[in-house]
C-alpha cells in the first residue's frame, strides 16, 4: 500500500513503510557494527576508524527507525530522530577525518587538526538544526571525505599503500550514492533510491574497512 507517497505494508498488525528501507538499513548498520568489532585493539588510527564505523552503524539503526516506523512515532518524534541522524552522520565523519590526520601528521598538527574538525561538527549541527536539510549533511560529507579520499590516493601512488588506494576508491564510490539520493533515482517503489543508496554505500563502507584495516604504519608527513 501506499500513504502520504510512502510505501507501507502491515505485518501481524505492525505497520511497517518503506520495508526495503529498513533492512538495508539494518544489514548496513550489522555490517558497520561487525567492522567496528574487528578493529577493537588495533592502532589509534584503525581505532579512529572504528569511531567511525560505530557511530554510522547507530546512525543507520536510527535511519531504520525514522523510515520505518513513521506511524507509531508521529512527525514531530520523527524530526527529532531524523535531525540526531543526521548529527551523528557529522559526527562520523570527524572520526574519518581524525583517523587520516593521525596517518598523516605530526601530533603537533593533530591538535591543531582536532580544533578544526570539532569547530566543522559544531557549525555543522547549527546549520541542520536551522535548515533542517539534508543538504547540509551531504555537503559536510563532500568537505570532510574528498580530502581523505586525494590524500590517501597520493599516498597510494608515491607509497603504494594498497590500503589507502582502498579507502580512496571506497569514498569514491560513496559519492555515487550521494548521486542517486540527490537525484532519487528508484527501480520500483519496493526497492526506492534510499535502497539503492544504502547498497551503494555498503559496498563503499567494505572496501573503506578493508583499506584500514590494511595500514598499520603511519605515513608521516
Amino acid at each position: 500500500m501506499t500513504q502520504s507517497n510512502k510505501f507501507w505494508i502491515e505485518i501481524a498488525g505492525l505497520i511497517l513503510y518503506e520495508p526495503m528501507t529498513i533492512l538495508t538499513n539494518v544489514i548496513m548498520a550489522l555490517l558497520c557494527f561487525f567492522w567496528t568489532y574487528k578493529l577493537i585493539g588495533r592502532n589509534p588510527f584503525q581505532r579512529a576508524w572504528k569511531n567511525y564505523f560505530s557511530i554510522m552503524g547507530i546512525s543507520t539503526l536510527l535511519g531504520a527507525v525514522v523510515h520505518g516506523f513513521v506511524y507509531y512515532t508521529g512527525e514531530y518524534i520523527q524530526l527529532n530522530l531524523w535531525l540526531i541522524m543526521q548529527i551523528l552522520i557529522v559526527s562520523s565523519i570527524y572520526f574519518a577525518e581524525s583517523a587520516t590526520a593521525k596517518y598523516f601528521f605530526k601530533q603537533e598538527m593533530l591538535i591543531k587538526f582536532r580544533y578544526l574538525f570539532i569547530t566543522k561538527v559544531a557549525i555543522t549541527a547549527i546549520l541542520i538544526l536551522v535548515f533542517q536539510n539534508f543538504l547540509v549533511v551531504v555537503v559536510n560529507i563532500a568537505l570532510g571525505l574528498i580530502p581523505v579520499m586525494v590524500v590517501f590516493y597520493r599516498d597510494y601512488v608515491k607509497n603504494r599503500n594498497f590500503g589507502g588506494m582502498l579507502i580512496a576508491l571506497g569514498i569514491l564510490i560513496s559519492f555515487s550514492s550521494a548521486l542517486i539520493f540527490v537525484n532519487k533515482i528508484s527501480l520500483t517503489h519496493w526497492f526506492n533510491y534510499n535502497d539503492i543508496g544504502h547498497v551503494i554505500t555498503m559496498l563503499s563502507l567494505y572496501f573503506m574497512y578493508k583499506g584500514a584495516s590494511m595500514l598499520s604504519k603511519p605515513s608521516i608527513v
